[in-house]
């Protein structure tokens, strides 16, 4: 580790109390959250504004019992996990993340699901060609890349791609691939610790999953309106209208109680994607 590298923390890290009353934190939902000591809070506070280990080590050394090389294991360990980031001309610079990490990532199964999707790929491109030509665009969670290369084929001006995830790796493919990585730029990273030195005209994303609130949508996208979009630019899409549809189930006589638990569970819930545990009863009346 090299001690005297300014070193920042990142904006979207988020914290949680586990069930069994342990801290665990992340710095995307979708990259899971995992455990961390509490011990590791001074650290981060401390990296807070920017410093180097260095400091926050001669800082913490006069009110903290801590050895030199467990604060060096902590704070690589905060590194790998992207809590942490190289602070460079007062930015957060680029997580590294390894080569060829995307083939095996866990979310290409969802990424081809969507590709897949003709009505959804279509009504996204339709929208994109109508508001971004000669447009500077940002994309919030980029994915495979194909939202920003629809905005590239429409003629924008620019466009800067934001994905933390491995799938980034594939978007930067795609982009050579479709002969657009001269207009757009790929961020891998949030979109909450990026900074931008001019506003832009459309922000577009995808960031909704079965639950649309389960990516973080709305802290991620306030923000970046906040900071990046333009007065009277456009956030595509600009609405969500959220539906919740519970299954019936018919009343009638049943031959056997755990016979019309296994129905009701595989003729309704299966279909809304629910899966209880099975410890956890199903109740018929």
């Amino acid at each position: 580790m090299d001690w005297d590298t300014p070193l920042v923390l990142t904006r979207s890290l988020t914290f949680e109390i586990s069930g069994e009353g342990k801290l665990i934190a992340g710095a995307a939902l979708s990259r899971g959250f995992r455990e961390l000591p509490f011990d590791a809070l001074p650290i981060l506070a401390k990296f807070a504004p920017g410093a180097t280990p260095q400091s926050v080590y001669s800082d913490l050394r006069g009110t903290w019992e801590v050895s030199r090389e467990g604060f060096a294991q902590a704070v690589q360990g905060l590194l790998a996990r992207s809590l942490l980031l190289p602070f460079t001309a007062g930015r957060a610079a680029v997580p590294a993340y390894p080569a060829g990490s995307f083939s095996s990532s866990p979310t290409l199964p969802g990424h081809h699901a969507m590709l897949a999707d003709a009505v959804r790929i279509m009504t996204y491109q339709a929208a994109i060609r109508s508001a971004c030509r000669d447009k500077v665009v940002l994309e919030v969670g980029a994915g495979s890349g194909i939202l920003s290369i629809f905005a590239a084929q429409a003629g924008a001006r620019q466009v800067i791609a934001v994905e933390q995830l491995e799938i980034a790796e594939l978007a930067e493919e795609m982009f050579r691939a479709n002969r657009c990585d001269d207009v757009v730029e790929l961020f891998r990273g949030n979109s909450r610790d990026l900074e931008l030195d001019e506003p832009v005209d459309v922000i577009i994303h995808e960031i909704f999953g079965s639950d649309p609130f389960v990516e973080n949508l709305l802290p991620a996208l306030g923000d970046a309106q906040e900071r990046f979009l333009r007065p009277g630019g456009q956030l595509l899409p600009h609405r969500l209208e959220v539906f919740c549809l519970g299954p019936e189930i018919r009343r009638g006589p049943q031959r056997d109680k755990t016979l019309a638990q296994a129905e009701a569970h595989s003729r309704f819930l299966k279909k809304l994607g629910m899966v209880f545990p099975k410890l956890l009863p199903v109740v018929i009346t």
